[in-house]
């Protein structure tokens, strides 16, 4: 009878791949890639290796414990993203109700090309 492998049972240890830079703003640690982006992917029908192709460079290791710590704290991490797109969308709706004379400008000059090659 052959002696069998004990397999450890320790939980992974999320935070050695996450840098919270703020409450809202957590990170892979040495990235500028947020947590959000990678369960964005995920969420969006991605398998780990096409996620991994989005972001050269990440380990495949790091995607799958991402994915594993995203499955077990979802309602956790999907309210971290609705406040982070709640947030997001309130700061693009105040830049537009206070654009600087140089952005609308150009939003005009955009509007006009678009007109040209549209006609």
């Amino acid at each position: 009878m052959s002696k069998a492998t004990l397999l450890p049972l320790l939980p992974i240890d999320v935070a050695q791949y996450l840098d919270m830079q703020a409450p809202d703003d957590i990170r892979i640690k040495g990235r500028r890639i947020g947590l959000e982006h990678i369960i964005y992917a995920y969420n969006e029908g991605y398998s780990p290796e096409q996620i991994a192709s989005k972001f050269p460079g990440l380990d495949l290791k790091i995607i799958y414990t991402l994915i594993a710590y995203y499955l077990h704290y979802r309602a956790e991490v999907d309210a971290y993203i609705a406040q982070l797109d709640a947030d997001t969308e309130a700061a693009q709706r105040k830049w537009e109700k206070n654009r600087s004379p140089a952005s609308l400008r150009v939003k005009t000059i955009l509007a006009e090309r678009q007109q040209q090659t549209s006609a």
